[in-house]
């Protein structure tokens, strides 16, 4: 494969930031399509997520 990069790289710890780097080194070009699928899926914790377990 010329002009084709390879890395071989350790499986990431399950961190966000551990996975961005991931991303961002292997397919730049998906990093606006991961942070947005991050804080959407960040919003809708906050949106659905409830407090009441902890006010008992």
């Amino acid at each position: 494969m010329s002009g084709a990069r390879e890395y071989v790289l350790e499986q990431p710890t399950g961190t966000p930031e551990a996975l961005r780097a991931a991303v961002a080194l292997i397919a730049p070009g998906s990093l606006a399509a991961f942070d947005a699928a991050r804080a959407e899926a960040l919003r809708r914790a906050r949106t659905d997520a409830s407090a009441a377990p902890l006010r008992r």
